[in-house]
């Protein structure tokens, strides 16, 4: 990924445009679909820290990631930053808003959905139990002046600035932690899933996306399997959006919400992967 990403990507490229771009990439072994939305959407939540509603976008890009012949799915909120410098093991500081930063890494009901309507399930992050539902992609340039990616779950970073006293756009510091290189996947909280919380590679990153070890697993968390049919169920039709309406039928969970789902658009960025090579794909 990161060899094909650089043969066209440059410097002043946007979070999102990398992202679709290596959708495009992707798209050359699996089914992969990428929904751009321009249109800015919120989330409130209730901030411990000033003891009020916080509003923010819930993320940059939502990725659905899934494996039909494995029976697994899962999906991650990721915000995009761009680090015009080296992040490695010594060097793992990057800029961050602190809302923002606390609605992924801390992962709680939502009050409401502001702006557009979209009726996002309350507890689409709080439900779960892998918190790399919440993450960070930060794109870098690397020592050979190439652009690369660091990724950590949101609840691994540290905060390295003051907290904030009131409500208003805060400016941080943030942290990923070290880990010895490469980190593996390892058990979350229920002691059964697996998840990546960290990699400072590009390509190390897409290995454990396409392996389904980065975010929340859906097929343990099925409340959310028909509100994400309902959301696709309203986008252009695409191989990969259909093989999903087809993966949630065929679990059985479709209608386990007994909920009338209604969109003006779609609340972020979206990527659909199906992870199965295409050769091992009914068209």
């Amino acid at each position: 990924m990161k060899t094909e990403l650089n043969k066209s990507a440059t410097i002043k490229d946007s979070e999102v445009t990398l992202f679709r771009n290596m959708s495009t990439i992707l798209s050359s072994k699996y089914h992969v679909t990428f929904v751009g939305e321009t249109h800015q959407q919120y989330v409130t939540y209730h901030s411990p820290q000033i003891g009020r509603e916080a509003t923010r976008e819930i993320s940059d890009i939502w990725i659905i990631a899934f494996s039909p012949s494995k029976k697994l799915a899962r999906m991650t909120f990721l915000q995009a930053k761009y680090h015009r410098g080296i992040l490695d093991t010594i060097n793992r500081t990057f800029d961050g808003e602190y809302f923002q930063y606390e609605l992924l890494s801390t992962r709680p009901n939502l009050i409401k959905v502001s702006g557009r309507r979209f009726n996002f399930p309350l507890n689409i992050l709080s439900l779960g139990c892998c918190n790399s539902v919440g993450s960070y992609g930060i794109f870098y340039i690397d020592g050979k002046k190439q652009i690369d990616m660091a990724y950590s779950s949101a609840h691994e970073v540290h905060l390295l600035s003051k907290l904030p006293h009131s409500y208003a756009s805060y400016k941080v510091k943030l942290d990923i932690p070290f880990f010895p290189l490469p980190v593996a996947p390892r058990k979350c909280k229920c002691g059964t899933c697996e998840e990546t919380v960290a990699s400072f590679d590009l390509d190390e990153f897409i290995h454990y996306l396409l392996d389904l070890k980065i975010g929340v697993e859906l097929t343990i968390a099925p409340q959310h399997f028909s509100f994400i049919r309902s959301v696709l169920a309203q986008q252009q039709p695409s191989l990969a959006i259909g093989q999903f309406l087809d993966f949630v039928d065929n679990f059985g969970t479709a209608n386990i919400i007994d909920q009338e789902f209604i969109f003006e658009g779609l609340p972020t960025n979206l990527m659909v992967i199906n992870t199965d090579p295409k050769e091992d794909v009914r068209e």
